[in-house]
């Protein structure tokens, strides 16, 4: 892990979410507004509302990839993405 990541991840801890993901999933609605908050906030986290793991790693996939951004961190229901450059 590299020295930005690790400050991306700690200025997450304070931020509250900016999204939540419900049982819908990855609509084109979500990630155009990831793309839109990526762009205002460069950093952003999103609470998914699914208690299953492999669903989780699947959001956070799609997600990354049809933003082209890049995740930080994944803790439980919690997924931190950071605008890649």
């Amino acid at each position: 892990m590299d020295k930005k990541t690790k400050e991306q991840r700690a200025i997450a801890r304070t931020l509250e979410p900016a999204m939540r993901i419900g049982k819908n999933g990855v609509t084109t609605t979500v990630v155009d507004e990831a793309i839109n908050l990526l762009k205002k906030r460069k950093l952003i986290k999103i609470r998914l509302m699914t208690s299953k793991a492999q669903e989780k790693k699947d959001i956070a996939a799609t997600l990354t990839a049809k933003c082209g951004a890049k995740l930080v961190d994944q803790i439980g229901n919690i997924i931190v993405l950071a605008e890649d450059k």
